[in-house]
């Protein structure tokens, strides 16, 4: 903070997220004072720099978790159609969500998509992708021509030093699940 001609003025800090230390301070013979805001948590803030009799300034500010720690990977759907040779018409999107040792979204961070196990013959587009603001990066894996076996596709996503996968299945075969519910099972087959 800056104020001129305020010499001696004693200034106290606040902000709506996080800390400020110190929380006051007494402004120099330039009219300076300052602090240090810290968060755990990413998200925006506002800090407020109040003199008693003489007024207030607030300045917005936004705080950003830098460091990956984990990596969720998931991949949507989980069960695709292989490709005839040529087509990328069936696709599953793989999706990764950084967070760091605090649990925020890392945002601005490059993730880098490999395949570590893949019998199909298929590929990720494109191999990276950057978080979004919420941590989110996505890129698509593209069945080649060959089924596999159930969770046969691994695919690993890399932030930093931290990583994880998903597994996913490459099959002609469409795969269902019904949920019910009741207290009475039967045989619905009235061929037997």
């Amino acid at each position: 903070v800056h104020v001129s001609g305020s010499a001696g003025q004693a200034v106290a800090f606040s902000t709506t997220r996080g800390a400020v230390a110190p929380s006051a301070a007494v402004l120099d013979g330039s009219g300076n004072a300052s602090t240090t805001i810290t968060s755990n948590t990413a998200g925006p803030a506002t800090v407020v720099a109040q003199i008693a009799g003489i007024g207030q300034v607030s300045l917005p500010v936004v705080f950003t978790a830098i460091t990956p720690s984990a990596v969720a990977v998931q991949a949507n759907p989980s069960a695709v159609q292989p490709n005839a040779n040529g087509s990328t018409s069936n696709q599953s999107a793989v999706q990764a969500v950084v967070r760091d040792a605090s649990g925020n979204a890392v945002a601005g961070t490059t993730v880098t998509f490999t395949l570590q196990s893949d019998t199909s013959g298929g590929s990720l587009s494109p191999g990276t992708a950057t978080t979004d603001n919420n941590g989110w990066a996505q890129v698509q894996f593209i069945p080649g021509p060959s089924t596999t076996a159930v969770n046969g596709v691994v695919i690993r996503a890399t932030a930093g030093t931290a990583s994880g996968t998903a597994a996913l299945t490459v099959s002609g075969k469409a795969l269902f699940i019904t949920i019910a519910y009741g207290n009475t099972i039967s045989d619905v087959d009235t061929t037997a």
